[in-house]
């Protein structure tokens, strides 16, 4: 079996090297993670324990080592990006709104040294230990359905991205950067047209109808409540079940 090819490290690298490809490919594949299966975590770690024993790393003055894992050590602490998705009701994504939310961050492992060849007993050889931190997030000026809320030094450097996604809510739903609204319209007002009025559970929206439409059709608005780019209503014809007696005499003049 090829262990360096499982690590993605070649054959004259250092056994830092090794460390880092393992700690990397360990945090991505490990089973308590959405990519991870046991059999591949398995022989990361079979690949791990074989070249940590028996690699031989090139010769290298003291000073160039001390300089090249204080470098890599100060590298691994920095850039850690961590993703994690929430959902967030329209009426509040409208208008902007506040979380208070307890995210569990993987931290690099402060105990691992990069001159120890056995494996750490503080994060048993994955690279990091995992640790809560709750705070509070603003989520304001929503462009679009998925937006990525990005938090510098979130928790000790790490940088956090929340997804925060937008949930429909009755007749409306945001696609993209365009938002969709159901709405039923009577075909006599679709025929004669003119303007009309949306009432919706987030504010009213005006539209002109073009004149004489006798089927299903959309029009594109805005509106001074609802700060959003596309507003599209998706108009929905259908005939009333009754009439009135003066409604029948108003038809059968028109016929």
């Amino acid at each position: 079996m090829d262990y360096y090819s499982i690590l993605n490290v070649d054959k004259s690298c250092s056994l830092e090297e090794i460390k880092q490809a393992y700690r990397k490919l360990a945090l991505k594949y490990h089973p308590d993670h959405n990519s991870g299966t046991k059999d591949k975590f398995n022989k990361i770690k079979e690949a791990y324990d074989y070249l940590i024993q028996n690699h031989t790393p090139l010769k290298t003055s003291c000073f160039d080592k001390m300089f090249t894992d204080m470098f890599k050590t100060m590298k691994n602490h920095t850039n850690i990006t961590h993703t994690i998705r929430i959902m967030i009701p329209l009426k509040e994504a409208l208008v902007g709104t506040k979380r208070d939310l307890s995210v569990k961050f993987d931290i690099p492992c402060s105990s691992c040294s990069t001159f120890t060849v056995k494996t750490c007993k503080v994060c048993r050889g994955l690279g990091y230990v995992s640790e809560n931190n709750s705070a509070s997030y603003d989520f304001i000026n929503f462009k679009h359905q998925d937006q990525t809320f990005t938090f510098e030094n979130a928790y000790k450097n790490i940088t956090l991205k929340i997804v925060a996604s937008i949930a429909s809510e009755d007749n409306i739903k945001i696609r993209g950067k365009h938002m969709e609204i159901e709405e039923k319209l009577s075909i006599f007002k679709a025929i004669a047209g003119g303007e009309y009025e949306v009432n919706t559970s987030i504010g009213k929206i005006k539209a002109v109808l073009p004149y004489g439409n006798i089927s299903n059709f959309s029009v594109n608005t805005k509106s001074i409540e609802i700060k959003w780019d596309i507003i599209k209503i998706n108009f929905k014809l259908f005939l009333p079940e009754t009439l009135t007696p003066h409604q029948k005499k108003l038809l059968n003049y028109i016929a």
